[in-house]
């Protein structure tokens, strides 16, 4: 039954899940600029921080491209589920498994569902939970982390990513994924598993790498 279940959602379009997906980031990012930074919010985080004129253009300019972020956000959705497709597509090709690239290209769409969760469960937390006034109390917030279970400021910066990189969502995402193509390449999850596991593992370790490497640049 769980199979035939999961063999009924992989066809569902995947443009369907795309435009699911931007729908309903827009309305997290609707959420945020509302609910949370809102004007008074920022000038709190940043009165004692900032000259009163460069907090009041920051703010000018914050709402005047307001929408830039809706962009950003939307592009960044096909970019990272086509990067993401990428790294597992090769890995399936040296596996010896034959899938084409929109089957596990639409996998990341339905890995991708893991993300918003994530994202939207963070959001509800911190209105709910959290509270914060300024923006200094989110410091440290990185829910079902490694870094979460650590003293954020007691661990240098530069490690910061891949500790929060080291969460269940992750592994989340790869066992999604992993059922998806499952059913597309009829092989034993687990077999499967470990090849999503490597290749998508391989890809984010490398932009881990590079983002470390620009943080320490900086430093």
């Amino acid at each position: 039954m769980r199979q035939t279940a999961i063999s009924r959602i992989t066809r569902i379009d995947g443009w369907v899940l795309f435009y699911i997906l931007l729908i309903m980031y827009a309305l997290y990012q609707f959420g945020m600029n509302n609910a949370l930074l809102t004007k008074d919010f920022i000038v709190r985080s940043y009165e004692e921080l900032l000259p009163a004129n460069t907090l009041t253009g920051f703010i000018h300019f914050r709402e005047r491209f307001e929408w830039a972020g809706y962009v950003i956000m939307f592009s960044m959705i096909p970019i990272k589920v086509s990067y993401s497709a990428i790294c597992i597509n090769t890995g399936t090709l040296l596996a010896g498994y034959d899938v084409r690239f929109t089957r596990i290209f639409k996998a990341g769409l339905f890995g991708e569902f893991v993300f918003l969760f994530a994202t939207l469960f963070q959001f509800a937390w911190i209105l709910t939970v959290l509270r914060p006034e300024v923006i200094q109390d989110l410091e440290g917030f990185y829910p079902l982390s490694l870094l979460g279970l650590l003293n954020s400021e007691s661990v240098p910066g530069w490690i910061h990513l891949p500790l929060q990189k080291l969460n269940l969502f992750e592994l989340g995402y790869v066992v999604v994924v992993s059922e998806i193509l499952k059913v597309y390449t009829r092989t034993d999850f687990r077999k499967i598993f470990i090849i999503v596991a490597i290749s998508y593992g391989f890809g984010l370790l490398l932009l881990i790498a590079v983002a470390m490497f620009l943080t320490l640049q900086t430093m």
